[in-house]
């Protein structure tokens, strides 16, 4: 049997949608037991988001659900029933870690803030992922992902380059921030499990999503503290190259060092007009970098993105292909690492998605299932809790837990 790194640690996911959620699905990937806990009836929102397969919406055939939520089990509770808290609390009593994003002071509503669960279980790690923390003015202020993403600072870098600095900053793509701040979120729960192993002691988490967003740009920030310096939109980051376009897209040029400028003129067949005064030197590129790129894109235009960079590369000339999803399916390199796997679904067929984006040698990634449908594992759930058969039919009867989608699409 292959081992996990994360094999044992048990892990209750009460969370929605994508930060949550992602970082649910880093820890499942690595081996932990997640168990997510969702509304009886409707199930995490994520189900009624697209992308869907040819055969139209249905909440168990949801894409982006799918993605996010391998490896996991589903049991479907009513937390607002006082027997559905009960059943939550003997599950956190056994549980390493609870995530839960649920807007500031609802678990103390409900009589599961962090302080009456350490009291339940002193190991219990409790990440709390919000918007804009636990505390301070805006705390409760209500947001999608775009919002806590611009009020970190991302979005008003977008997009970059001359011409970007009086436009209005671009919106990033779906759920872009949200999958960022899974990230981080799990970097700060795997650092607590570390503490716990080591003293025995859980602890709280209090995980701003703006805050995490603002530590991507922490250089641009640090800049303007010390120095007052903003930076704009509209100074190209790269004086000459950066993304320019050929035959059937964009490429990356980058050669900030005369060798390199060397290699890229030997590449193109030492053309006349690398010899012109103005590109002598780094210095002179930069000054005169807008004159530069036209003679490159010229250049160009007769190669593709992979001609391009085949030819480029070979002769030591940093540069890559501006990829499109078809672009990363088809890649010989992504290819040869297997990173697309391919599993069956009851509703959605085959489907192929990315495995966790690293190889471990001793621990390495595996499937273990596939996206729970919703409630799908009440039973195997709460059987493992210590509710008897008669018990658990009772909980369903009452609504207090939902019945569970099963293959054949009913529940």
């Amino acid at each position: 049997m292959t081992h996990q790194a994360l094999g044992g640690v048990k892990v209750v996911e009460l969370c929605r949608l994508a930060a949550g959620p992602f970082c649910g699905k880093l820890l499942a990937d690595m081996g932990a037991d997640v168990v997510k806990v969702e509304e009886p009836g409707r199930g995490d929102p994520a189900r009624h988001r697209g992308p869907y397969p040819p055969s139209g919406p249905h909440p168990e055939a949801s894409g982006l659900f799918f993605y996010l939520n391998t490896n996991k089990q589903s049991l479907a509770l009513d937390l607002e029933h006082p027997q559905g808290r009960e059943v939550f609390l003997r599950l956190v009593k056994e549980a390493d870690i609870l995530l839960e994003d649920t807007p500031p002071g609802t678990m103390d509503s409900m009589g599961m803030g962090y302080a009456a669960l350490a009291g339940l279980n002193p190991r219990l790690i409790v990440t709390s992922i919000t918007p804009f923390g636990q505390t301070g003015p805006h705390r409760d202020y209500r947001a999608y992902p775009i919002n806590s993403f611009s009020a970190g600072g991302a979005s008003y870098l977008l997009a970059k380059g001359e011409g970007f600095g009086r436009r209005p900053p671009l919106q990033p793509g779906r759920h872009y921030g949200d999958c960022e701040s899974g990230v981080g979120a799990s970097v700060a729960t795997m650092a607590a499990l570390y503490w716990q192993r080591l003293s025995g002691r859980g602890q709280h988490i209090d995980y701003s999503r703006q805050e995490w967003t603002m530590g991507l740009n922490r250089w641009y920030i640090v800049r303007y503290i010390n120095d007052g310096d903003v930076e704009s939109r509209g100074v190209n980051s790269y004086p000459w190259g950066g993304v320019l376009p050929c035959k059937d897209g964009h490429i990356c040029l980058i050669c900030p060092r005369d060798y390199e400028w060397d290699r890229l003129v030997e590449a193109m067949g030492n053309p006349e007009w690398a010899s012109d005064e103005r590109f002598k030197d780094s210095l002179s590129r930069a000054k005169h970098g807008q004159a530069l790129n036209q003679f490159l894109t010229s250049w160009l235009k007769d190669y593709t993105k992979a001609d391009a960079c085949r030819h480029l590369q070979a002769a030591g000339v940093a540069t890559g292909p501006v990829n499109t999803v078809a672009d990363m399916l088809s890649s010989p390199q992504l290819q040869e690492r297997e990173v697309f796997v391919e599993t069956e679904h009851p509703f959605m067929g085959k489907v192929r998605f990315p495995r966790l984006p690293f190889k471990m040698s001793a621990t390495p990634w595996r499937l273990r299932r596939r996206a729970p449908l919703l409630g799908e594992d009440n039973h195997q759930v709460l059987s493992a809790l210590g509710y008897t058969q008669g018990e658990i039919n009772a909980l369903e009867d009452q609504g207090i837990v939902g019945r569970g989608v099963t293959a054949g699409g009913a529940p």
